[in-house]
């Protein structure tokens, strides 16, 4: 039976932490509240001496951890947030909306933007290291390689480009898709990669002689996400033949979401369909948990979660916070989620309607197109052109 849940929410200013620079600033922040179902409760907050104080509601109690963090409770839902400030924010890197991001372990970040630009940057200090020029139109996703030295980029020109971060030097383009490129994936350290497209496929790539090795087609529209995971099921047909360039996919399952609203789970070696599933509204972000464990987000602003075993939706958290544009789940974190209403936050309790645990401040209602994250920071794509970093140190009680 499928578990479903509507978000209860705590709200606090996007900007409280501005708003607040100092214990002595006496302006006033609002918060408040969201009950499942209900209207948006809204509690201005004023600060005296150093102490936050909700007015005329007695139900909401709000607490300045540090600089960086807020925590925001209310006895109606028995339950906290809490608000995270960004440790940095690069607001000149981009002249138009961020679609795209990821970060390096090795000090280096890269974005694209909607004007058509693809930057390597310092992640320490927000300045450009390279611009990558050879995409024709918007690139829609890039990430590092795992050794942190090559770029994977895709975008509206149906190309995916393979670049050199020390050169900014394009090595190779591989061409195939025929319509926009709307993500990437790596198979172990990069001799394989996958892509997904507008054109309703699903390709397995080798970096090396460019080949396209297998094209997948679900037939339901654009494929909109995808995300690799491990699989204790995964082998499929053990007699299947399986391209001698396809190294590493064995026990590999590729899950993609596509525009008609449907999620599928391929075996990544046999290219067999695992399972499928129909969601509540178009899928736009995949993330694998374990072997058996999917989630998928939609345009509703539902989360799903998906049981390979059972081969059935089991649970499903539903919000007001717009669409779902990102999931990732960490196993230190829980899952990490961005919405198109600017929010980004990080589930522990998986999808019941309890509050977030940790919520990212920032961005004043502009979508959230990506986020990504090392073993120190998480990086934020914005509407807005800026990109911010917080330190994952603040997610922590």
């Amino acid at each position: 039976m499928k578990n479903s849940a509507e978000e209860n929410r705590l709200l606090l200013q996007s900007d409280w932490f501005e708003a607040l620079r100092t214990t002595s600033t006496t302006e006033k922040i609002w918060s408040g509240y969201r009950l499942a179902g209900q209207k948006s409760e809204f509690i201005d907050v004023k600060q005296e001496k150093g102490v936050l104080t909700p007015l005329n509601d007695d139900r909401l109690s709000i607490e300045r951890l540090t600089g960086r963090k807020m925590r925001l409770s209310t006895a109606l839902v028995g339950a906290s947030t809490t608000f995270v400030a960004p440790f940095a924010q690069y607001d000149v890197l981009h002249r138009t909306s961020v679609e795209a991001i990821d970060i390096s372990n090795g000090g280096l970040g890269v974005s694209a933007s909607t004007d058509g630009s693809l930057l390597v940057w310092s992640s320490e200090t927000g300045t450009v290291q390279r611009k990558l020029k050879g995409h024709a139109l918007d690139v829609y996703k890039c990430r590092f390689f795992p050794s942190g030295l090559v770029v994977l980029s895709g975008g509206c020109d149906m190309q995916l480009k393979i670049w050199s971060v020390e050169t900014g030097e394009c090595a190779r383009s591989l061409t195939g898709h025929t319509q926009a490129i709307m993500d990437v994936n790596f198979v172990g350290a990069g001799k394989n990669i996958l892509s997904c497209s507008k054109d309703g496929t699903a390709k397995l790539w080798d970096c090396g002689s460019a080949a396209c090795l297998a094209t997948i087609s679900p037939e339901s529209g654009c494929i909109n996400a995808m995300s690799l995971g491990e699989s204790q099921n995964a082998g499929g047909n053990q007699e299947a033949e399986v391209d001698a360039g396809e190294s590493g996919t064995e026990g590999k399952m590729l899950a993609l979401t596509t525009e008609l609203g449907h999620s599928f789970v391929y075996d990544l070696r046999s290219k067999d369909l695992i399972a499928s599933f129909k969601l509540d509204s178009a899928g736009n972000a995949v993330a694998t948990a374990s072997d058996h464990d999917l989630f998928c987000g939609t345009q509703n602003g539902t989360i799903h979660r998906c049981d390979l075993r059972a081969k059935a939706i089991v649970e499903e958290r539903r919000s007001n916070r717009s669409f779902v544009s990102h999931l990732v789940h960490s196993p230190k974190l829980g899952l990490v989620a961005s919405y198109g209403d600017g929010t980004v936050i990080i589930l522990d309790n998986y999808l019941n309607s309890a509050p977030p645990k940790f919520e990212f401040s920032g961005p004043d209602c502009d979508p959230v197109h990506d986020f990504a994250l090392n073993n120190k920071f998480i990086v934020t794509a914005c509407r807005d052109k800026i990109i911010r970093k917080y330190m994952l140190s603040d997610c922590v009680d």
